[in-house]
């Protein structure tokens, strides 16, 4: 899930959409990823945006609350639903 999220990630700056892995390689979580957000873009927008879509992601924290988001790898998650997840996200970044 981890690996299936940075591809999305690779594929939104392909299309041009400024999203990145916010913690350096060697250093990240292979239970949640955390998104850097296109300038402009508000974190807990995004987060709203996506509760409206029915989906739950979490919002970055402290001085990162309003520049990025959280998507988590562990629980009762299947990559079907991430899949969905990440096209819907791709739609509100859109």
């Amino acid at each position: 899930m981890q690996s299936a999220t940075f591809d999305w990630v690779d594929v939104m700056r392909a299309d041009g959409v400024d999203v990145g892995v916010f913690a350096a390689a060697g250093h990240r979580s292979p239970t949640v990823t955390c998104i850097t957000l296109p300038e402009g873009i508000l974190g807990p927008d995004v987060v709203g945006a996506m509760r409206e879509r029915g989906w739950v992601i979490g919002g970055g924290y402290s001085r990162l609350k309003e520049t990025t988001i959280r998507i988590g790898h562990m629980g009762d998650h299947r990559l079907d639903d991430l899949t969905q997840l990440l096209e819907a996200l791709g739609e509100v970044l859109r």
